[in-house]
């Protein structure tokens, strides 16, 4: 069956990359939001070709500490004022998809890092 992995982040966009986080936000009934964005992003394409790209970053944080867990009923917020990006999410991490996100995706993207960190369910 699987068991789940988490992700969380909370990182400053850099200022080029900032209109495509902002369209991952704007409506997320396709692929989570990944659909949805058609500014430049390193690596979206291949990114999108994971079957469970949505689940990051809007999967819920399942089998997790509750201080992973976001104020409110969404899991990942994007000020576009400060470009700040901060989620929380979890997936069955079946094909590496956060190695992925993290190293070719949000590492290229992000001008400083608060923290990005993971844990797997059974992790305490």
């Amino acid at each position: 069956m699987g068991m789940y992995t988490g992700l969380r982040a909370k990182v400053l966009v850099k200022e080029e990359y900032s209109k495509a986080i902002e369209e991952l936000h704007d409506n997320t009934s396709n692929m989570f939001g990944w659909d949805n964005v058609t500014s430049p992003l390193p690596n979206l394409k291949e990114w999108k070709d994971y079957f469970r790209c949505g689940f990051i970053p809007f999967g819920n944080p399942y089998y997790l500490p509750d201080e992973w867990t976001l104020i409110g009923d969404k899991n990942s917020y994007y000020d576009k004022d400060s470009r700040m990006w901060e989620f929380s999410c979890s997936l069955k991490d079946y094909e590496s998809e956060i190695d992925f996100f993290v190293n070719n995706v949000l590492f290229l993207i992000v001008d400083s890092m608060i923290y990005c960190e993971s844990m797997y369910e059974e992790d305490s």
